[in-house]
Parts: structure tokens; sequence; C-alpha cells
């Protein structure tokens, strides 16, 4: 067997599949000679593997101006303007808080194969927006709502790159509604809330199927919507003027995509018939985080530092299903008949739980004017089996800084992070070298009083 279908193959437990080598498939697909019905395109769609979609390293926890500038911290910053969503039980320090901002993320990827070819991605420019209202009903008691995209970003490579029948386009978006309810315990310094997340999704993917042996390709675009339902708590305690901790839970919530499968280029091919659009389906679990923060502050310094943990142990496996995934009586679609060619795909994530730790600081200049600063280092889940140059992520550094003006209550906020990594892939997934940076510019206005 020709060296680039290696990397096919079963797992000890028995499982049909493991990682996603889409080459391997395809020559599966042609083994098995179901290239004459609609299964070889599931055989090879099956391949395209949610994890490609919705990446650990693509999510987005900067959520506001002040929080970018200090490399991600919040949740213990009772100055922080999006309480929202780093800590919502931070809503009974004000009797009302506004803030509404755009954290744009300028992300890159190069690419470096074993024979020196050299390919970049596309320029993008994600622009997600965030906001958050509060209001304290009676003393004590606040009620609030917040509105983030925490998960997705875009990555597109050009069409005519190596690894094209890995990826050529992949968007994910997710829009996450989040009203609250915080409470202060009286004479505790202790403040409490509970939450609900409402999170709508959406996702885009695009490959090309080579066709052998002529080389003729066919654009396979999947795309797809979902809405989900999840809970979050916080909690913030005071102990004094100076020290503050915190607490923020946000539950795992589960996506449940149906959308269609489409193709391009299949017309005047001795397999046009066997591409045929239809519906698709399937379900991705958002992770539950767990945050806690401690900060301090004095007349001029603010110093902060958050632990995360994700526990993206919940992407295990996917299952992709098809509305129409063989003609009828079709033997190689049969259940049972093989279990590497079955009507339903799963595929096989293995992704592990991952910390992240920040630090910022802020130093007051002067009374209206705020100087910050942040590093953090984020550590990636995915293992080396399953990586991808859908999102060729690693441990990450990043250093921030940024601004703060004061035209009380209105408060102006900039924000700058950069981040980088570095991955080399050897699974069969278009190996090679890949370093991948991303610039991010925060800006936000904040009223509180």
């Amino acid at each position: 067997m020709d060296s680039k279908w290696v990397g096919w193959r079963r797992d000890t437990s028995g499982r049909a599949l493991r990682g996603h080598m889409f080459r391997g498939a395809m020559m599966m697909c042609l083994k098995r000679k179901v290239m004459r019905t609609s299964g070889f395109w599931i055989c090879a769609l099956g391949l395209m593997s949610a994890s490609d979609v919705f990446a650990a390293g693509f999510a987005n926890t900067n959520q506001s101006a002040t929080a970018t500038a200090m490399a991600g911290v919040g949740v213990a910053n009772t100055e922080e303007p999006n309480s929202s969503y780093y800590n919502p039980a931070a809503m009974t320090l004000t009797e009302f808080s506004a803030s509404v901002g755009d954290v744009m993320i300028i992300p890159s990827t190069s690419f470096r194969g074993d024979d020196g070819s050299e390919t970049s991605t596309e320029f993008n420019l994600i622009p997600p927006p965030n906001l958050h209202l509060g209001y304290s009903v009676i003393p004590g008691l606040a009620v609030g709502v917040g509105a983030t995209f925490p998960y997705g970003l875009t990555i597109e490579w050009p069409q005519d790159w190596s690894g094209r029948e890995i990826v050529r386009k992949q968007a994910l978006q997710t829009m996450n509604i989040n009203p609250n309810i915080a409470y202060e315990i009286p004479g505790s310094g202790v403040s409490v809330s509970a939450g609900a997340q409402v999170v709508f999704g959406s996702v885009e993917l695009t490959r090309a199927i080579v066709l052998r042996p002529d080389g003729r390709e066919v654009d396979a675009q999947l795309g797809g919507d979902a809405l989900g339902f999840g809970a979050g708590a916080s909690l913030l305690w005071r102990p004094s003027d100076e020290w503050s901790f915190g607490l923020n839970y946000k539950s795992s919530v589960t996506l449940d995509f149906e959308g269609k499968a489409h193709f391009e280029g299949e017309e005047d091919t001795p397999f046009e018939s066997t591409f045929v659009d239809q519906a698709i389906s399937t379900s991705i679990t958002l992770p539950q985080t767990l945050s806690a923060g401690v900060g301090y502050r004095d007349e001029s310094l603010f110093i902060g530092l958050d632990v995360s943990l994700t526990y993206w142990n919940s992407y295990d496996q996917v299952e992709l299903e098809f509305s129409e995934p063989c003609e009828a009586g079709d033997p190689a679609c049969e259940v049972g008949a093989d279990s590497t060619n079955p009507p339903t795909t799963v595929i096989e994530g293995d992704w592990m739980d991952s910390p992240t730790f920040r630090l910022g600081l802020e130093y007051m200049v002067r009374d209206d004017l705020a100087l910050r600063v942040g590093a953090a280092y984020d550590m990636s889940p995915i293992p080396d089996a399953t990586v991808s140059p859908s999102l060729p992520g690693n441990h990450r550094g990043v250093v921030s800084a940024g601004l703060g003006y004061q035209l009380d209550p209105l408060r102006l906020d900039l924000g700058y992070q950069y981040v980088a990594t570095t991955r080399e892939i050897r699974n069969g997934n278009n190996d090679g070298f890949y370093r991948t940076t991303a610039h991010i510019l925060g800006l936000g206005a904040s009223y509180s009083f």
C-alpha cells in the first residue's frame, strides 16, 4: 500500500475509527467499491470530524477590553465591567452597570511541509462583540444579562493547498445569552449568583474530495445551526477593602446541529449520482468550565490571578448522521456488514481537560488613567493522534497591555493581546510544521454608579 494511505486503523476497543485520516478513508472507499453508491461520500465525509470545527484553541475568553489588557483576568476584579461573563455575583456592587465592546481577532497560521513548501491562511478579521447590563432591584439583590460569543473563529486555507482534503475553510460561531440573579449575604462580604445560558450555534466546513485516479476535485460543504441550554453560578468574597476572591462556574451545553451537505464540481464525472445533497445532523457538547480568581487592590494598584479549568473530556466522540446514508439494498452499508463503513459515522476526539493560568496588573498613573499589562499560559487539550490543520493548536503563551480612561461615571478601555503557538503534526494529517499567531484588539465603554 502506498505510504500516503498509512494511518487508517481500528482502535483496540474495536470501534470503527480512531482519528480522521481522510486519505485513508478514500482508499478504503475505493477498495470496497462503494464509489458507485452514496456510501462513497459518506465514507469520505464521515471523516469531517467535529473536532476540526469545534476547537479548544478557538475558545474566546476575552469578553471585555479590560480583561483583554490583563491577559483575560476578571474573576476577582471588582472593577471588571462585563461581570455577566467573568463573575455575575459582582453585580451586587453597583446600583446600575452597563458595558458594550468588541474584541477583534486577527489570526494567522503558516505551514511548512517536509518538502520545504510553505503556505499561509487567508486574512480574517473576526469581531465578536460583548454586552452587559446589571440592575440592583433592592440593595443586595441584582439582576442582569450578558451577550457574548465565547467560542468561534474562522480559518481559511488557499484553494490549492496540500491539506485541502482535510480542510479548506471552517467557521464556528456561538452566541451565549446569559441572564443572572445575584444576592449579597448581609454582613458577610459574600455575594452569590445563579443564571442560565442560552446558546445559539452555527458551523460551516468546506473541504475537497479528490476523485481517483483522474484527480478531479469535488467541493464538499457542510453547514448547520443549533440551540442549547445550560446554567451557571458564581461567588465573590471580599473579606476586606483590599482583597477579593472569586469563583465562576459554567455548565456544559449540548448543541444538536441540524444542517445540509452540499457538493459542487461533481458534474460530468462517473460519480455524479453518488454526491447527493441531503440533511445531516450531529451533536456537540460545549465543555463545562470552572474559574477561580484572587485580587488585591490598593489606592493605585490592582493585581489579579486567575486559574481556569476547561473540561474538554466531554469531547470523546461525535456521531455524524446523514438523512440518506445509503442507496436502498446496498450491501456495503448494511449495519454489521463492515464496521468501517457504518450508516452513522463515529469520530473519536479523545481530548483532555486543560488548565489556563492568567496574571494581570493595573496601575493608576493618575486618578483618571489606568495602565494595564498581563501574561497567560493556555494548555492545549488536543492529543497528537487527533491534531489537524483545522486547528494545529498547542500550548500557547499570551502577553497583553492596555489603557483605561475614566470620565465618571463613563469609562473607556483599550486592550491588546499577542498570542503565539507552534506545533508539528506527525499523524498523517498533512504532516509538517505549523505556526499560529493572533493579534487581539479590545475596545469597550462602560457606565456604572
